[in-house]
Parts: C-alpha cells; sequence; structure tokens
C-alpha cells in the first residue's frame, strides 16, 4: 500500500531542521505586550508617536489659501490633530495656542471671521 507524502505546513518548514544539523529552530509566538496609560488603564503598547515636533507635523497638513488681501490657513487633516501622546485637540485651537502662545480654557470657543472652508486661522476668542 502506499504511503501518502507528508503534507508541506508552513509551520512545519519553519521547525524543520536546519543545514548545519543542529536542533529545529522554535517558532516564535510572542503575546503582545502590555503597559499601564497614565489613568492607570491595562493597554495593548503601541509603537511611540513620531518623534518630530508638533509644530512641524501640523504645517506639514496645512495649506496657504489667498482670500482677498489675507492669507487663510487651510487644514488638509482630519478633524482632529495629536499634540503629544497624551494630547489630542482640535487644529484650530492648537493653531490659535501655538501662534498667540495663551491658553485656552474648555469652555472658550474660537470664532471665524473668514468663511473658507476648514480654515484654522480664527480672528477672535469667545468666553463663556
Amino acid at each position: 500500500m502506499p504511503t501518502k507524502p507528508a503534507r508541506d505546513w508552513a509551520w512545519r518548514r519553519l521547525l524543520s531542521v536546519p543545514a548545519d544539523g543542529k536542533a529545529p529552530t522554535p517558532l516564535n509566538y510572542r503575546r503582545p505586550d502590555f503597559m499601564t496609560n497614565k489613568h492607570g488603564q491595562t493597554v495593548r503598547y503601541h509603537a511611540p508617536h513620531p518623534t518630530t515636533p508638533a509644530l512641524d507635523r501640523f504645517f506639514a497638513l496645512t495649506k496657504q489659501v489667498e482670500y482677498g488681501d489675507d492669507v487663510c490657513i487651510v487644514w488638509t487633516g482630519g478633524d482632529t490633530f495629536r499634540v503629544d501622546d497624551d494630547t489630542i485637540t482640535t487644529p484650530a485651537r492648537f493653531y490659535w495656542e501655538q501662534m498667540k502662545g495663551e491658553k485656552l480654557g474648555e469652555k472658550d470657543k474660537l470664532r471665524r471671521a473668514c468663511y473658507t472652508p476648514r480654515c484654522v486661522k480664527h480672528k477672535r476668542r469667545q468666553t463663556q
């Protein structure tokens, strides 16, 4: 009776004996790494965010558009901007805080002066 050939599964090839005749190399099954975030929750470890400064990353996602005699800064990214590992904000708030040098409160709102869509260059702040 003929014997069936052994199936050549990928994992069997990984466990096969190397050319030098030593013991087979084990599979590298690594359990995911976990870490504790700043709130004390256990989360899966992820690669750190880019080390490029936030202002450089911000201006890489903007373009300047002429609007009358003024220039608008148009945001081409998503709805939010990640400043660092712990801070996510809107692009307009980030731009205001970086250019004016003043921290906005939670209830502060920015009012635009132009009608260019997605412009982050606001003219005034409204406190409530």
